[in-house]
């Protein structure tokens, strides 16, 4: 687990096993958004776009895990456009919000400084961010719960945080 030290061999076995269910784990997410959302890119891409899993590093995937477990969490799917001088790092370390580990606004921050995505379908928002052909399929752990009818008809105040993903921002006047 995270935090834990391995010194003798029997920890670098239950290491090893740890590791072992964390890929088979993270694996089984892989296929997942294969499964439900390649129909989809390729309506948004074009039918001869492939997609390719990234494996970023363990502590990065027990994160989203614990995430995704939260119970006010749902997995939900969406494009990040990059700049190809950006695909190793977030391969790695997955997407970070500006102001961690020395990463940078990038592109403006209208709706406050975080990681901006777009809902499979909208793909060209996230285009324009790349200088090459490549988008990233995301799969994040929403938390913002689904509006209610009344509550569509009125102005969402949009508040900044570093839990909460908001998925609904007011109408600009």
């Amino acid at each position: 687990e995270e935090g834990e030290v391995y010194t003798g061999p029997a920890d670098a076995r239950r290491r090893a096993r740890v590791e072992k269910a964390m890929k088979s784990r993270w694996d089984r997410l892989t296929a997942k958004v294969h499964k439900q959302t390649i129909e989809k890119v390729r309506a948004d891409l074009g039918s001869e776009v492939q997609l390719r899993p990234v494996c970023p590093e363990s502590d990065v995937q027990r994160g989203f895990f614990r995430a995704l477990a939260s119970s006010h969490s749902q997995l939900n799917f969406t494009y990040h456009g990059t700049k190809s001088r950006n695909y190793a790092s977030i391969e790695r370390f997955g997407l970070m919000k500006p102001g961690e580990k020395s990463i940078r606004v990038a592109n403006g921050s209208a709706h406050g400084v975080g990681i901006y995505t777009a809902r499979l379908g909208a793909a060209s928002l996230s285009r324009g961010f790349t200088d090459g052909h490549s988008l990233f399929v995301c799969a994040v752990c929403d938390t913002s719960a689904p509006l209610a009818p009344e509550e569509k008809a009125e102005e969402t105040p949009w508040v900044p945080s570093a839990e909460v993903v908001q998925t609904t921002f007011p109408k600009r006047g």
